[in-house]
């Protein structure tokens, strides 16, 4: 029987019996809203630890790559399904780069906010604060329609995902022995 877990913009499907995983990747649109008090911290913490910078529009540096024991914790434990999503995880990651890399290019900010948006999601659900702030100063350069911000800013959340490809793939390699 298949499980659900909802991650924010990542929607896993498990099956305990094979350990089966089916991740997919979703749309704004096609979320429900989190009414209920109890659901909204549910797999999901609203913010990263560490120094708050959502006041500036650059993310803090100082900031964590990556936290795999958090991670964990979101995933209540389970390895395998959370080998599973940093592996899917890693597979979207270049694709949403590249998306945002020609929103940035044509000048399309709504594009630009929504992709920074997105990203701001999947890395808060697996626990990547540095990528998490620069994913979230982004978006708020595509809101403003900064395009001098967004110009400058694209660098650094590429190698936010960079390092944080990297750090993911140490842990997958400590996981696959």
């Amino acid at each position: 029987m298949w499980q659900r877990y909802c991650l924010h913009y990542l929607t896993v499907y498990r099956n305990p019996g094979t350990h089966d995983n089916l991740i997919c990747d979703c749309e704004l649109s096609t979320l429900p809203s989190l009414t209920r008090p109890e659901m909204k911290n549910w797999l999901k913490k609203d913010k990263p630890e560490g120094k708050e910078t959502r006041n500036s529009t650059w993310p803090d540096k100082s900031l964590q790559v990556f936290d795999y024991h958090d991670f964990l914790d979101r995933v209540m434990g389970d390895k395998e399904l959370a080998v599973g999503i940093l592996e899917e995880f890693t597979d979207l990651i270049g694709q949403h780069a590249d998306k945002l890399r020609k929103a940035v290019e044509s000048g399309d900010h709504e594009n630009i906010r929504q992709i920074g948006h997105m990203i701001k999601g999947e890395s808060g659900n697996i626990s990547a604060p540095a990528l998490y702030e620069s994913s979230h100063a982004i978006e708020k350069a595509g809101k403003s329609q900064s395009r001098d911000e967004q110009t400058q800013l694209l660098p650094v959340l590429i190698a936010d995902i960079d390092n944080l490809t990297q750090a993911i793939r140490e842990v997958l390699k400590k996981e696959n022995r």
